[in-house]
């Protein structure tokens, strides 16, 4: 899974910009290390673990549930 879930991809207008946020403070909120957030975003971590994703939707004021029942999972 990329963080495109999260509207984390190169090159676009996504939620992840629109909110004004880096990835560095995307960590910094969500407490998932930068490097963690490479890894995803590139596709060597193909399967983040839930608690990761947990603290990314915390990060963008989501519940897990409206992650997993978007159209984008």
């Amino acid at each position: 899974m990329h963080l495109k879930k999260f509207g984390i991809s190169d090159g676009c207008t996504c939620p992840f910009h629109e909110k004004g946020m880096t990835m560095y403070r995307l960590s910094a909120l969500s407490g998932v290390p930068h490097t963690t957030l490479i890894s995803i975003i590139n596709g060597d971590s193909k399967n983040p673990g839930i608690m990761t994703i947990k603290k990314l939707s915390d990060a963008f004021g989501i519940s897990l549930a409206e992650f997993f029942s978007s159209e984008l999972f």
